[in-house]
């Protein structure tokens, strides 16, 4: 290809950049391309606003299976006491208020699933479930708004008595 052909001078002027912004809600998104071609659908906007409120349900799951392993760990007397104890434990909800975590919460569910007898000690296990999610209180996986997101972790746990 010679320097001063037409294609040559397209590629030394450089690629445009189209930048669109779009709003959706109370989301603002500026969805960027490089080169040639069409601009992000807003499809693309809202795909990419969903991606990030997966992850911040991820991260407010994450927090409840943390506090629901501190509660059966190091509190044993406190929340979660009827669960630690065996019986029927009425799911928490834990509402945050980080600024990266508003409006979001975690559900958190405890059930003891075993006990063993080791020596004399006995150990029993727990299984906490921490569903996170936006605009609803406690996070369920049966909503149905257009906009909700929830993720659902477990942690299987034992603790010594």
């Amino acid at each position: 290809m010679h320097l001063d052909s037409p294609a040559a001078q397209r590629r030394e002027e450089g690629q445009p950049l189209d930048v669109v912004h779009v709003q959706l809600g109370e989301q603002d998104v500026d969805a960027v391309q490089l080169g040639r071609g069409a601009l992000a659908q807003p499809q693309d906007a809202r795909a990419c606003i969903q991606d990030e409120q997966g992850a911040r349900a991820y991260q407010a799951a994450r927090a409840g299976i943390d506090w629901g392993a501190y509660q059966v760990l190091q509190n044993p007397g406190g929340p979660l006491a009827t669960c630690i104890a065996g019986g029927a434990q009425a799911p928490q909800t834990l509402t945050f208020t980080a600024t990266y975590l508003t409006g979001f919460y975690a559900t958190v569910e405890c059930s003891r699933v075993g006990s063993e007898t080791e020596g004399t000690a006995t150990v029993n296990v727990y299984r906490i479930t921490s569903t996170g999610c936006n605009l609803a209180t406690p996070c369920t996986t049966a909503q149905n708004a257009p906009n909700y997101v929830n993720r659902q972790l477990q942690l299987t746990i034992t603790r010594t008595n």
